[in-house]
């Protein structure tokens, strides 16, 4: 019976995994998040059930061979889904999800290395007591699926330190922690256990789908205790943030950018890339921030005319507010709020030109009054003694 247990905890694997993969897309079925997350789980619960015949006692030896090449496209798509769910999660606007080329490289390299095995380049099955094993073949595409696993799954683990290190929300660090610390685990077992063991041909059973319950677990627990995966009110109210006319910037309790609406990247004509992460007073001076002691508002801003600087050759003329985020009385940040008044500035200069150039022209018409009035009275004094002249010569 104890030479089964194997064969019957990858298929009980096999069944969590299916279900995870069910849940999270009904949890959000419109979600890239979530259908990133179901294609890992689903390569998962693809691997679990090869396992489950490849590690049963009674399966043959040609039976072995062709359900390892039937699901051996599973190990090799994993760690691609693995990249793919990151970079969602960590960023969905990446412009690296837009680009064609990423996703060639996520599908060309499980397809070689697929191709490979059914070449007999990549693997060969053995036999053991609990069922069968494979064995690593010394091949350039085993190295080099080797380092490809190895880059893809360090890509994931830096892009998730970046995002746990740029981000001051609690609840964010959380999801986060709990994807990154099983994903580090569950890399490490699985490496020794399917790579390095093999390799070396360790008569250890290759368990790297079982350990990676750990994740799945980490995910399933996120999305009950901390919302991921969910669409919740703040997913709507980021959506009806991003369409606002204001520019709104969210900072962190250091004053760096977190992120910005689309109104906001139109302002400063610039992309998200190019400002995340560099601190708000780049582009507005630090002295706007100084509320004015005799405002109300314990530290906010409001409305005041500023100058923000930006790409463009001139800076561009605001009003600016800005507002405390704070979470259990503790400051975790700011938003900035910024309406372009551009145009009623240059309405307000043509004002000031249009008021000036009358000025001048009613400066202009008094002194021509002025000097007309005089003439006159010339003139007026100039007819009188004309007449008193020609009454003398009468006389």
């Amino acid at each position: 019976m104890s030479i089964y247990i194997l064969s019957y905890l990858h298929f009980l694997t096999f069944v969590v995994y299916l279900f995870l993969t069910v849940y999270v897309v009904y949890k959000s079925p419109r979600s890239s998040l979530n259908w990133a997350c179901a294609l890992f789980t689903f390569c998962l619960a693809s691997w679990s059930i090869g396992f489950s015949v490849f590690h049963h006692p009674q399966t043959s030896e040609p039976a072995a061979d062709l359900v390892m090449k039937i699901f051996t496209f599973t190990p090799y798509t994993v760690t691609s889904c693995i990249l793919l769910f990151t970079l969602v999660f960590v960023n969905k606007k990446s412009r690296t999800l837009k680009n064609p080329l990423f996703y060639f490289f996520l599908i060309v390299f499980p397809a070689v290395f697929t191709y490979q095995t059914w070449v007999n380049n990549m693997m060969t099955p053995v036999k053991r007591l609990y069922g069968w094993d494979f064995v690593w073949m010394k091949s350039f595409y085993v190295y080099f699926y080797f380092f490809q696993y190895a880059v893809f799954i360090t890509i994931s683990v830096v892009l998730l330190i970046q995002a746990y290190r740029r981000t001051s929300d609690f609840g964010r660090r959380t999801q986060i922690l709990w994807i990154l610390i099983p994903t580090v685990i569950v890399y490490l077992i699985g490496t020794v256990t399917n790579v390095i063991f093999p390799l070396f041909k360790i008569s250890i059973p290759q368990v790297a789908n079982i350990t990676s319950l750990i994740w799945a677990f980490g995910i399933f627990y996120a999305v009950t205790r901390f919302k991921l995966l969910t669409v919740s009110f703040s997913a709507y109210s980021d959506k009806v943030i991003s369409i606002m006319a204001e520019a709104l910037i969210l900072l962190d309790g250091k004053d760096n950018i977190v992120n910005l609406n689309d109104s906001a990247l139109k302002l400063c004509d610039c992309s998200l890339g190019e400002v995340v992460g560099k601190n708000i007073y780049d582009f507005i001076d630090k002295k706007y921030f100084i509320p004015d002691p005799a405002e109300a508002g314990g530290g906010n801003i409001k409305n005041r005319q500023i100058s923000l600087k930006c790409s463009r050759p001139e800076p561009i003329p605001v009003l600016f507010s800005t507002s405390f985020l704070t979470a259990k009385e503790k400051v975790i940040g700011r938003i900035v709020v910024l309406n372009d008044i551009s145009q009623l500035a240059a309405s307000q200069k043509n004002t000031e030109l249009l008021n000036r150039e009358l000025r001048e022209k009613i400066g202009e018409l008094e002194r021509f009054q002025k000097v007309a009035v005089n003439r006159e009275l010339k003139m007026i004094e100039l007819k009188k003694e004309i007449e008193k002249l020609q009454a003398g010569n009468n006389v």
